[in-house]
Protein backbone atom coordinates (compact mmCIF):
# COMPACT_ATOMS: atom_id res chain seq x y z
CA UNK A 1 0.00 0.00 0.00
CA UNK A 2 1.20 3.30 -0.60
CA UNK A 3 1.04 6.64 1.25
CA UNK A 4 -0.05 9.54 -0.05
CA UNK A 5 -0.32 13.12 1.62
CA UNK A 6 -2.72 16.36 0.46
CA UNK A 7 -0.41 19.29 0.82
CA UNK A 8 -1.25 22.85 -0.66
CA UNK A 9 1.87 24.87 -0.15
CA UNK A 10 4.80 23.67 -2.31
CA UNK A 11 7.37 20.74 -2.21
CA UNK A 12 7.64 17.19 -2.93
CA UNK A 13 7.17 13.74 -1.22
CA UNK A 14 8.46 10.09 -2.66
CA UNK A 15 6.72 6.85 -2.98
CA UNK A 16 9.08 3.59 -3.55
CA UNK A 17 7.46 0.85 -5.94
CA UNK A 18 8.18 -2.18 -6.71
CA UNK A 19 7.15 -3.02 -10.47
CA UNK A 20 4.92 -5.97 -11.04
CA UNK A 21 6.77 -6.11 -14.76
CA UNK A 22 9.92 -8.49 -15.58
CA UNK A 23 12.12 -4.81 -16.88
CA UNK A 24 11.16 -1.32 -17.61
CA UNK A 25 13.00 0.17 -20.78
CA UNK A 26 16.10 0.90 -18.65
CA UNK A 27 17.84 2.71 -21.47
CA UNK A 28 15.16 5.45 -22.88
CA UNK A 29 16.01 8.41 -21.74
CA UNK A 30 12.66 9.99 -23.07
CA UNK A 31 10.58 7.61 -20.76
CA UNK A 32 8.22 9.31 -18.57
CA UNK A 33 6.28 8.05 -15.47
CA UNK A 34 2.90 9.13 -14.71
CA UNK A 35 0.61 7.61 -11.85
CA UNK A 36 -3.67 7.10 -12.51
CA UNK A 37 -5.90 7.33 -9.56
CA UNK A 38 -9.40 6.56 -9.02
CA UNK A 39 -11.26 6.90 -5.42
CA UNK A 40 -12.59 4.31 -4.43
CA UNK A 41 -15.64 5.28 -2.88
CA UNK A 42 -16.60 7.86 -5.61
CA UNK A 43 -14.80 7.05 -8.68
CA UNK A 44 -13.25 10.31 -8.79
CA UNK A 45 -9.91 10.01 -10.75
CA UNK A 46 -6.95 12.10 -11.92
CA UNK A 47 -2.81 11.57 -13.41
CA UNK A 48 0.05 13.10 -11.82
CA UNK A 49 3.48 13.03 -13.64
CA UNK A 50 5.99 11.66 -11.72
CA UNK A 51 10.16 11.90 -11.28
CA UNK A 52 11.78 9.15 -11.23
CA UNK A 53 15.44 9.67 -8.47
CA UNK A 54 16.87 6.84 -9.08
CA UNK A 55 18.52 4.31 -11.63
CA UNK A 56 16.71 1.01 -11.39
CA UNK A 57 18.65 -1.87 -13.13
CA UNK A 58 17.80 -5.44 -13.88
CA UNK A 59 18.66 -6.48 -10.03
CA UNK A 60 17.23 -3.69 -8.17
CA UNK A 61 14.08 -2.60 -10.31
CA UNK A 62 12.75 -0.57 -7.10
CA UNK A 63 11.54 2.74 -8.27
CA UNK A 64 11.61 5.15 -6.34
CA UNK A 65 9.41 8.71 -7.64
CA UNK A 66 8.86 12.54 -6.49
CA UNK A 67 5.52 13.83 -7.15
CA UNK A 68 4.22 17.67 -6.19
CA UNK A 69 2.52 17.38 -2.97
CA UNK A 70 -0.30 19.66 -4.31
CA UNK A 71 -1.19 17.24 -7.26
CA UNK A 72 -2.23 14.62 -4.62
CA UNK A 73 -5.98 14.14 -4.49
CA UNK A 74 -7.29 16.90 -1.42
CA UNK A 75 -9.77 14.40 -0.25
CA UNK A 76 -8.77 11.71 2.14
CA UNK A 77 -9.59 7.49 1.68
CA UNK A 78 -8.67 4.63 -0.40
CA UNK A 79 -7.80 5.04 -3.84
CA UNK A 80 -6.36 2.07 -6.57
CA UNK A 81 -3.71 3.51 -8.01
CA UNK A 82 -1.69 2.45 -11.66
CA UNK A 83 1.81 3.58 -12.29
CA UNK A 84 2.43 3.94 -15.94
CA UNK A 85 5.83 4.12 -17.91
CA UNK A 86 5.17 6.14 -21.12
CA UNK A 87 7.93 6.42 -24.20
CA UNK A 88 7.22 9.66 -25.27
CA UNK A 89 9.16 11.69 -28.35
CA UNK A 90 9.70 15.50 -28.87
CA UNK A 91 7.23 17.35 -30.50
CA UNK A 92 8.84 17.83 -34.39
CA UNK A 93 8.60 21.82 -35.15
CA UNK A 94 5.85 22.22 -38.24
CA UNK A 95 3.99 19.40 -37.28
CA UNK A 96 1.79 20.14 -34.30
CA UNK A 97 -1.63 21.66 -34.00
CA UNK A 98 -1.01 23.87 -30.66
CA UNK A 99 -0.89 27.41 -30.55
CA UNK A 100 1.68 29.17 -28.93
CA UNK A 101 -0.67 30.56 -26.31
CA UNK A 102 -2.32 26.92 -25.85
CA UNK A 103 0.66 25.42 -25.27
CA UNK A 104 1.41 24.62 -21.22
CA UNK A 105 4.46 22.79 -21.74
CA UNK A 106 7.78 23.38 -22.30
CA UNK A 107 9.34 22.69 -26.16
CA UNK A 108 10.98 19.85 -25.96
CA UNK A 109 9.87 17.96 -22.98
CA UNK A 110 8.71 14.66 -24.78
CA UNK A 111 5.09 15.40 -24.49
CA UNK A 112 3.95 12.94 -27.51
CA UNK A 113 3.07 9.66 -26.09
CA UNK A 114 4.14 6.22 -28.52
CA UNK A 115 3.72 3.60 -26.40
CA UNK A 116 2.19 3.29 -22.58
CA UNK A 117 2.36 0.36 -19.96
CA UNK A 118 1.39 -0.65 -16.68
CA UNK A 119 4.09 -0.99 -14.07
CA UNK A 120 2.13 -1.61 -11.26
CA UNK A 121 -1.49 -1.32 -9.86
CA UNK A 122 -1.87 -1.11 -6.09
CA UNK A 123 -3.93 0.30 -3.38
CA UNK A 124 -3.32 3.87 -1.56
CA UNK A 125 -4.56 5.78 1.65
CA UNK A 126 -4.28 9.24 0.53
CA UNK A 127 -4.22 11.63 3.62
CA UNK A 128 -6.09 14.85 2.16
CA UNK A 129 -7.60 18.39 4.35
CA UNK A 130 -10.44 16.40 5.06
CA UNK A 131 -8.69 14.51 7.77
CA UNK A 132 -10.33 15.03 11.26
CA UNK A 133 -8.50 16.62 13.96
CA UNK A 134 -8.63 15.04 17.05
CA UNK A 135 -9.68 16.91 20.30
CA UNK A 136 -8.81 15.70 24.17
CA UNK A 137 -10.89 17.26 26.49
CA UNK A 138 -10.59 17.31 30.48
CA UNK A 139 -13.03 14.13 31.84
CA UNK A 140 -12.60 10.51 29.80
CA UNK A 141 -16.46 10.70 28.70
CA UNK A 142 -16.24 13.87 26.48
CA UNK A 143 -13.33 12.00 23.75
CA UNK A 144 -14.91 11.72 20.35
CA UNK A 145 -13.91 11.40 16.71
CA UNK A 146 -15.73 11.77 13.39
CA UNK A 147 -15.23 11.12 9.84
CA UNK A 148 -16.51 13.16 7.14
CA UNK A 149 -16.71 11.97 3.58
CA UNK A 150 -17.18 14.20 0.27
CA UNK A 151 -19.46 13.79 -2.37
Amino acid sequence: MIQLYYRSGSGNQSIAVWPEVDSIYFSNPSGSFVLDYSQDLDRSSGSIDLNLLNTPDSLTPRLVFSLPNKEVPQYSGYYTVTIKEQITENPVWGTESDTWTAADYTWGSGRDVLASRTLDTDRAWVSGSDTPTFTEYSSTDQTGAYTTYHG
